[in-house]
């Protein structure tokens, strides 16, 4: 029973933590919006999390390698979705952004927060 309190305060910690980030990041958005193009901004941003991933994935290759494991490859419907998650994540980012140039971050962190509502409707 202890364990199970001590994982719920973790998983509680870790939101905290990750709406913690996300909050800050809307401020960081807008003062880099005064500064940099929209897609500048999410270009280098973009690029280290893809360098960031990259790493990760390389880590995990090489540790299934070591330990004999064998990976399913991509197929095309694999693919096809990635790209298509990938051209919405461009869109809605790039969209975020401009609009953070434009409006208070208050604004903004709201008008995203809606996909918690919209998303299940």
């Amino acid at each position: 029973m202890v364990k199970r309190k001590s994982h719920n305060l973790t998983g509680i910690l870790f939101c905290s933590l990750c709406a913690l980030v996300w909050g800050f990041a809307f401020v960081a958005q807008q003062s880099a919006a005064s500064d940099v193009p929209t897609f500048t901004f999410n270009g280098l941003r973009f690029s280290l999390a893809v360098a960031t991933i990259g790493i990760f994935i390389l880590i995990n290759m090489l540790v299934d390698k070591k330990k004999g494991r064998t990976r399913i490859g991509w197929n095309r419907s694999t693919l096809i979705g990635g790209a298509l998650c990938g051209l919405s994540l461009f869109i809605a980012n790039n969209l975020q952004q401009y609009g953070i140039a434009h409006t208070t971050v208050g604004k903004t962190g709201f008008i995203t927060a809606l996909y918690i509502v919209i998303v299940p409707l």
